[in-house]
């Protein structure tokens, strides 16, 4: 039996191979290779820094195997910007009043460059700092802080789209109403058949919900997006796309639980 030490060293190395995406057979192909590396030094009078080092990141960069990573946690996040870009700029590409201006592409370009990587860190700080190493599950208060940085970084993105929109530094071009409708609709057909060709359901489902507040306007009303009646109209589809939306991810999550 190992040492309480060398457990919790071997937890903590276990929950910091998952936070940064890595192979489950080979991690844990490694994680029995330590353990018996441990069990030796401990049965030859040694202690865990003189196999570790004593800190998993610093045992971490001295492996010699790069182990494959098969759940693309890097991925996974990029393609969920990808997603966020597609639902702040379809609706108002439907709604025919998108604003091509240098501002706007400095807001999408950050969003790309630094959005996932810094949205990474903090999802990999949390699952680092707030997994219980008993059952490797995140804890309420790692939950608490995930739909806290959730509610904040999404006040960022649209905040930054507002700042984006309200100072416009320069308009470098200007398409019409119908040019931009067509736009949005080609961009939507994009994102709809990139998510079902990759089985991302869920993503179709909520692109297609978030779309049809300004379809549903376009078709019954038409015309300016201030008009009184199309705000109406937009405003009821939203209600009812809003609904519908919260429906799904409460029987989606009752489901979950009761599996």
């Amino acid at each position: 039996m190992l040492s309480e030490k060398s457990e919790k060293f071997l937890k903590k190395f276990r929950i910091e191979m998952m936070a940064r995406g890595k192979d489950d057979e080979y991690r844990d192909d490694l994680e029995e290779e330590l353990r018996d590396h441990l069990m030796l030094a401990e049965q030859n009078g040694e202690d865990l820094e003189s196999v570790t080092g004593g800190s998993v990141k610093n045992y971490l960069k001295t492996l010699s195997i790069e182990l494959p990573e098969t759940n693309h946690l890097r991925r996974k996040i990029l393609l969920i910007f990808i997603f966020l870009m597609g639902m702040f700029t379809i609706p108002s590409l439907i709604r025919g009043d998108f604003d091509y201006t240098v501002s706007m592409l400095i807001y999408y370009i950050s969003l790309i460059l630094f959005g996932p990587f810094l949205f990474y860190l903090v999802v990999k700080f949390i699952f680092i700092r707030f997994t219980d190493l008993e059952t490797e599950k995140i804890s309420k208060m790692g939950v608490v802080l995930c739909g806290v940085y959730g509610v904040i970084y999404m006040a960022l993105l649209v905040g930054g789209l507002y700042l984006a929109d309200r100072y416009q530094i320069y308009e470098f071009m200007t398409l019409s109403s119908k040019s931009n409708m067509i736009a949005g609709l080609s961009l939507l057909g994009i994102f709809v058949f990139g998510t079902v060709m990759t089985g991302r359901w869920f993503y179709t489902f909520l692109i297609i919900a978030l779309s049809l507040p300004e379809l549903s306007a376009k078709i019954f009303v038409g015309g300016n997006p201030t008009d009184e009646n199309y705000i109406i109209v937009s405003a009821i589809a939203l209600f009812v796309v809003s609904a519908v939306v919260m429906t799904v991810l409460f029987f989606y999550s009752k489901k979950e639980v009761d599996d």
